[in-house]
């Protein structure tokens, strides 16, 4: 991270995540250790990157008899850093140390608590973030009108995009099925709250519709949670590639020229 701030001359932006269970299966890592992981991880390396002095550092999860980094980041005392997700404890602690927000696929109205709470917590802290700490990752199909959106939509199996496959809803049903082999998807399982929850994304489609219903979405995203990045999918089920090109084109004539106004 301190070498990628130093070639992009302070443009590194660190992303941090909990990871998904099929993560966990591949490193052999307990999936129930994940969020203490997470935590310690971060610790370890904000002050790896903030600390001028060798040090040494002995966790629970990660021992390291000296820890020295070199070069320094550009960026002092810190690259801008964005948690990404939507448990209390993880958006306490994002908040807590000066860190943006960034949440995944779940409509304006969830999002909306979240950052709520995100913000009275940076207020506590002293701090308060600006658009574009705060990210919302969505998945887009974007056609030139409402009816062409919908009329791609309901040709789809099923009439909407979405998984062939049961997904698991907890950590322990995900451990369950890979002792059994039961078949799921794992690839589409995302990390979820303290409890153990995990979310299946259901490949469903934040943003659908023509340029002007895109605009006013994002609009909504962004007068309702402060969201000042939009981190967008246009790859949809049964695209090619030039359709999805198409959708970026558009995106860029019609849709951003709209959104930059707020």
């Amino acid at each position: 991270m301190g070498m990628l701030d130093n070639i992009s001359n302070g443009r590194l932006v660190m992303g941090f995540l909990r990871g998904t269970p099929n993560e966990d299966q591949v490193y052999g890592v307990n999936p129930a250790e994940g969020r203490e992981r997470l935590f310690e991880g971060m610790d370890l390396i904000r002050k790896a990157l903030t600390e001028e002095q060798p040090f040494s550092w002995e966790g629970r999860y990660y021992q390291f008899r000296t820890v020295s980094v070199w070069p320094r980041p550009v960026q002092q005392p810190l690259p801008p850093s964005i948690m990404a997700t939507r448990s209390d404890d993880t958006v306490r602690y994002a908040a807590e140390n000066g860190m943006g927000l960034g949440v995944s696929f779940i409509p304006v109205e969830q999002m909306e608590t979240v950052t709520d709470k995100y913000y009275n917590w940076c207020n506590e802290a002293g701090w308060q973030p600006t658009p574009d700490q705060v990210v919302y990752r969505g998945s887009i199909y974007l056609a030139e009108s409402d009816q062409e959106a919908q009329d791609w939509l309901h040709a789809l199996p099923g009439g909407q995009p979405r998984p062939a496959i049961q997904l698991p809803s907890t950590v322990a049903q995900v451990v369950q099925a890979a002792r059994t082999g039961e078949e799921f998807d794992l690839r589409r399982v995302l990390a979820g709250s303290p409890q153990g929850d995990v979310v299946g994304r259901s490949l469903g489609v934040n943003f659908l519709g023509g340029p002007d219903t895109i605009a006013n979405k994002m609009k909504e995203f962004h007068d309702r949670c402060g969201v000042g990045v939009m981190d967008l999918f246009f790859q949809q089920p049964g695209l090619s590639h030039g359709e999805v090109m198409k959708e970026i084109e558009l995106f860029g004539k019609e849709v951003l020229p709209q959104i930059k106004e707020f």
